[in-house]
């Protein structure tokens, strides 16, 4: 006999049969199936069931019956029995009635008449899920307590001291264990139910920041609005990286970038912010520092993204540095065998490759990185603790803002790259942080130039009228891609679920489907099967052009790529998205062409112009008088820029090239680059 029992109340003989029926047939092997016609019944039953050693799990009662209505009955039902879930299955919509059961009764979900078989099971099987794990960690509780009790009872015979470290690890352990049953099952949850409403608020944002006609005080506050939830959005990826972290599913994503250009990106994105508390913000580049490199660039960024915004947050005058080395690797021929060991002080990594000896193996470079600040320092009773998750440091008080969580994760990021991190600091005289990683140097070649950033407007000619299916079970999230997608004249048309996805396609054909994964009914994965199961099919009776699905997901576990790509995705986008990212992946997998705004004259020039050579601005610059030179070296030490550009409109047109490079350095405050520059002429 099954442990667990389902309980159907209706006073009407046929949808009571029914009913059941239904839930024997698809659930019968692993529940008992009863029934009452009233609520006297199903009390009286419920009792004679418990009598016989059965588990009440759910209850579903209509609300309309003779006698005791539903929503009493389930309100007895919670008073007697407060771990049975209960369902509320009517075919009027009584708000009045519903409401009493959820606040009287702790009403679990509520079912329409007449109701579709697939939706009820579906119900049903969550709520026993929902059962089945609370009796667990009710269970797990349980245990944990008998081992307590055993734990004392072995204290009072044993040596004290090794009875506490026992207890300690027992407890711990145990503790562990239940927290990370618990975790995995809150992280999916989470990851979909807090990512999911900020790609509404960031997405609805890009959009109205598309458009031309937004007048500048409205664009100011939607940019309030953007930088509010990319904050948040930080907020939430650290809280989920570090969950990550802790249950080992951080991997490394390793690919080909331009360091030299990462750094430069770093220095733009916080040279108004250091500007703005009245700080030097300096990033020392060493000339031999590799530009091209390989290791996880997306960790790399948020290690030194989190150490800056530490750095720029803990100093009130002064300046934040950024330095970086590369650390020289060297190899060892040992015997015939051609292994390659890095040394790096007293570290050394080996790798077996048949290569030729005493050639340096790739992934045996190491860089180290800096970030000094003149801040307030920390204390020595807190550098033990600062890297561990939920800490900030107490004696800073009034800076104390965020999760406490980036250290930690700059931590472990770092140590995934092949590195560690350590910190100086004293109190009074400022932090220095730095870490190591290994990187792979790789060709020019190798790397994928990034394309300038211009805004789509509209699609060239001689394109079909794309038709593009969106499906997402909320409605705001397909609004998002409609509204984005409607601007340049696609065909649009929308699902709410996998089923309505299968039939549209089936009908339509569309080009591309966006394909959210998480949905009632028939979940994105599912559907995605269904529709190269038929294009399978169908291939073999006439031609037919093989649908681009792009799966949309609020999931931030790589594993979930492979299962997605299994279901035949051809690709997959994470909420919240950039508007960017849908029109790229629908010129790769369709090859949608777009007409493009067109750039401002001057960006257009910069883009185009060929880059000058520190030689010829050098010639340049001997020209001019020895007086202007010395004006403009004092210009640039006091960072002014007025008399900087002043002395610009006295270089002749002949030297036109070293005015436009002297110009575009000003307008990005990069006086260092003039003193340089000087500083190297002479």
């Amino acid at each position: 006999m099954n442990n667990l029992a389902i309980l159907c109340v209706d006073d009407e003989t046929i949808i009571l049969d029914s009913f059941t029926e239904q839930l024997r047939r698809n659930l019968g092997k692993t529940c008992e199936i009863e029934a009452a016609q009233s609520g006297k019944e199903a009390l009286e039953l419920i009792e004679e069931l418990q009598g016989e050693g059965l588990e009440i799990a759910l209850v579903v009662s209509d609300q309309i019956m003779p006698g005791m209505k539903g929503d009493e009955l389930l309100r007895k039902i919670h008073d007697l029995y407060p771990k049975t879930l209960k369902i509320m299955l009517t075919g009027e919509a009584d708000a009045q009635a519903l409401g009493k059961a959820v606040n009287e009764a702790n009403l679990y979900r509520y079912i329409a008449k007449p109701w579709d078989e697939t939706d009820l099971i579906l119900t049903v099987k969550e709520a026993l899920r929902s059962y089945s794990q609370e009796q667990q960690l009710a269970e797990q509780n349980q245990e944990l307590k008998k081992l307590n009790v055993q734990l004392e009872q072995l204290n009072a015979s044993l040596e004290q001291k090794v009875v506490d470290r026992t207890l300690e690890l027992q407890k711990a352990a145990l503790a562990a264990e239940v927290a990370n049953k618990a975790k995995s099952v809150f992280l999916a949850n989470m990851s979909h139910e807090l990512r999911s409403p900020l790609n509404s608020i960031l997405g609805f944002a890009q959009l109205l920041m598309r458009s031309s006609t937004l007048d500048p005080k409205d664009k100011d506050n939607v940019e309030i609005i953007s930088r509010s939830g990319e904050h948040l959005l930080t907020l939430i990826n650290n809280v989920l990286d570090l969950s990550k972290i802790e249950a080992g599913r951080t991997v490394l994503n390793e690919i080909n970038f331009d360091l030299r250009q990462l750094l430069e990106d770093l220095e733009q994105m916080f040279r108004l912010k250091a500007e703005d508390k009245g700080l030097q913000l300096v990033f020392d580049l060493p000339v031999d520092l590799p530009q091209y490199v390989r290791t996880d660039e997306v960790k790399l960024r948020q290690c030194l993204i989190n150490l800056l915004n530490n750095a720029i947050k803990f100093t009130s005058e002064g300046g934040v540095s950024v330095r970086v080395r590369k650390q020289k690797a060297t190899t060892a021929e040992l015997g015939n065998s051609q292994q390659e060991i890095s040394y790096l002080g007293d570290r050394k990594v080996p790798e077996t490759i048949d290569l030729p000896a005493k050639r340096i193996c790739a992934a045996c470079l190491f860089l180290e990185f800096e970030i000094e600040d003149t801040g307030a320092g920390i204390p020595a009773v807190e550098i033990d603790t600062i890297f561990e998750a939920f800490t900030q440091i107490k004696s800073q008080n009034k800076y104390q803002e965020g999760t406490g969580l980036g250290l930690a994760i700059t931590r472990s990021f770092i140590q995934l790259m092949g590195g560690e991190i350590a910190v100086k600091s004293e109190v009074g005289n400022g932090t220095i942080f730095s870490f190591d990683v290994a990187v792979s140097s790789v060709d020019a070649a190798e790397v994928e130039t990034k394309q300038q950033m211009r805004r789509e407007i509209g699609l060239e000619a001689n394109q079909p009228r794309y038709r593009i299916l969106i499906v997402d079970d909320k409605w705001d999230n397909r609004q998002l891609l409609i509204r984005l997608l409607s601007s340049l004249n696609f065909e649009l048309k929308e699902a709410s679920n996998g089923t309505e996805a299968v039939d549209i396609w089936e009908v339509w054909q569309p080009h591309l489907i966006w394909m959210d994964v998480r949905m009632p009914v028939m979940d994105g994965c599912e559907a995605t099967r269904k529709i190269r199961f038929q294009e399978s099919q169908k291939q073999g009776e006439f031609a037919i052009d093989r649908t681009a699905i792009i799966a949309i997901t609020a999931s931030t576990f790589e594993e979930e790529r492979s299962l997605i790509l299994e279901a035949g995705c051809d690709d997959f986008v994470r909420k919240p998205f950039r508007d960017k990212i849908i029109f790229e992946k629908m010129a790769e997998f369709i090859g949608v062409r777009y007409i493009y705004e067109e750039e401002p004259l001057q960006l257009a020039a910069a883009v185009s112009a060929e880059p000058v050579s520190e030689f010829s601005l050098s010639q340049d610059l001997s020209t001019m008088p020895q007086e202007w030179i010395e004006e403009m070296y004092e210009a640039a030490q006091s960072i002014d820029n007025e008399k900087i550009l002043q002395l610009i409109s006295q270089i002749p047109p002949a030297r036109d090239s070293l005015g436009q490079t002297l110009k575009d350095w000003a307008s990005i405050f990069r006086c260092d680059r003039i003193i340089d520059l000087i500083e190297s002429a002479n």
